[in-house]
């Protein structure tokens, strides 16, 4: 598959490259990696629906927006607690990921796809406007202790 995708990807970029076309919508792609067993070294696995239930029903309150958020973005915890107002666009309901934090620090994303634009679903979009009150562009979205 990868090697199948990799020329369309190329393709897509040189043609955004040169203006042809306004954006890459290969840019972020990202395809799953086969997860081979070795052994006894346990292979990594999605929560269940129920599964989730119920640990979003054992978060504390004051935490549960930012878990939520975790699950529905699909974001790294260092992405999401990195997020500024400022990279959140309620008109596109869209998340707009450019940083991370990393070893007590901002840096930038993980990998060369890790700067990439995340859609929010209405209802995240809505809880998350209700958060925001009068915070500044350059406040974190998820500030704690």
């Amino acid at each position: 598959m990868r090697n199948a995708l990799a020329p369309v990807q190329a393709l897509l970029a040189t043609a955004f490259e040169e203006g042809l076309i306004r954006s890459n919508p290969s840019a972020g792609l990202r395809i799953a990696q086969r997860v081979e067993q070795n052994g006894d070294e346990p292979q990594a696995k999605a929560l269940t629906e129920n599964e989730l239930r119920a640990l979003l029903d054992e978060v504390p309150d004051e935490w549960r927006l930012f878990f939520e958020f975790l699950v529905h973005s699909g974001l790294r915890i260092g992405e999401a607690v990195a997020l500024t107002w400022g990279d959140v666009d309620f008109g596109s309901r869209r998340i707009h990921v450019r940083r991370r934090l990393y070893r007590a620090r901002l840096d930038s994303p993980k990998s060369r796809f890790g700067r990439r634009q995340i859609p929010l679903s209405e209802r995240l979009s809505q809880s998350l406007w209700r958060l925001r009150a009068t915070a500044s562009d350059e406040a974190a979205v998820f500030p704690s202790q």
